[in-house]
């Protein structure tokens, strides 16, 4: 393991229109980017690529001979002084950036509070504290720009204000705060969603991140729209992407269109896959989904049970009047009832 040969500072550097996904509720795992290459801070340093090669190489090689979970320690505002609030387990150089993944400890309370106020929403912005190894100064429009060609990542930290005020959390995967973490909050969302969207192909792929964008496009300014995109949503209208959630349309062929793989992702949802959905009415979010799997010819994995009581029943008896006219009219021309169904409904009276 490489050892700077000098004392170098600790410094801070910001996300810079960082993507963050929670993905996994009962581990309190998040994924995303905690600095990209090539942008410049309002203190003017760039990270170049390769940057992080070396350090990820140290930090891998200690996290295996010491038996750590860890990479790095995920701090609340780069405060040592507190217990860290999660860690970051595994990381990537890429062509963007730094990808991380982080573990929220969920038995404490701050892990807990920042990991559900990420995917609330409020909170949005993180810091990479690090050692600057290796740069070299540029000029460029008249300033002075300090690229970093090697860092030693020390910490990621979930942080308020920022170097740059760019640097924050644009996505967030299962757009939910479970309530007992907010005492108070006490929002009720409801199912959602347009019954008339046209079908897409059923060989049409799915993708998430992509129909959100689709429908932030097609929605515009009016977020009230949203709510015809999704199968629930956390307030009527919807007034920001974070209140909507199950989405199930996207663009294909030019045009909005209910996506059959999406639909069938949203039924899994709320069988339990993926971590399940944490919601209120699901009855009437499967009704909604039902609605679709009827289109497409097909039964929800929950079978008719996902259909109201009072419902089933009025389609029987519905059924069953149509094939009492039926008999009725044969009857005149025969004494016995054209079929077993039929008789029953002549009994049924």
């Amino acid at each position: 393991m490489r050892v700077a040969k000098i004392e170098r500072k600790i410094e801070y550097f910001p996300i810079i229109g960082g993507e963050i996904k929670a993905t996994n509720d009962q581990k309190g795992i998040t994924e995303g980017y905690l600095n990209y290459i090539g942008n410049i801070d309002l203190g003017d340093d760039r990270t170049m690529k390769g940057a992080f090669r070396q350090t990820l190489t140290d930090s891998y090689a200690r996290k295996s001979a010491q038996d750590l979970d860890y990479l790095w320690p995920y701090l609340w505002n780069h405060d040592y002084s507190i217990i860290p609030p999660g860690g970051i387990f595994e990381a990537t150089e890429d062509r963007r950036g730094l990808y991380i993944k982080t573990q929220y400890n969920l038995d404490i309370q701050l892990g807990r509070e920042l990991y559900s106020s990420f995917k609330m929403g409020t909170m949005k912005k993180q810091s990479m504290g690090y050692r600057a190894i290796q740069v070299d100064w540029v000029k460029e429009d008249g300033r002075s720009i300090r690229n970093l060609l090697e860092v030693a990542v020390m910490e990621g930290s979930a942080v308020v204000f920022p170097m740059n005020d760019l640097a924050q959390v644009d996505t967030v995967k299962n757009l939910w705060m479970p309530r007992h973490y907010w005492p108070g909050y006490s929002a009720k969302g409801q199912a959602s969603g347009k019954t008339s969207w046209p079908l897409a192909d059923r060989a049409t792929s799915w993708d998430a991140g992509q129909a959100k964008k689709d429908c932030q496009a097609w929605a515009g300014d009016d977020k009230g729209k949203l709510a015809q995109c999704c199968f629930w949503v956390s307030k009527s209208p919807p007034e920001i992407l974070g209140d909507c959630k199950l989405f199930f349309v996207a663009k294909s062929g030019g045009e909005m269109k209910a996506i059959p793989q999406g639909i069938i992702s949203a039924a899994g949802v709320i069988q339990g896959a993926m971590g399940g959905a944490n919601i209120d009415d699901v009855d009437g979010v499967k009704k909604k989904i039902a609605s679709y799997y009827s289109k497409m010819k097909m039964t929800p994995p929950w079978g008719t049970s996902g259909i109201p009581c009072a419902t089933r029943l009025s389609r029987r008896f519905r059924r069953a009047t149509r094939l009492r006219k039926t008999c009725r009219k044969r009857s005149t021309s025969s004494a016995r009832p054209c079929s077993p169904m039929c008789s029953r409904a002549l009994h049924s009276t």
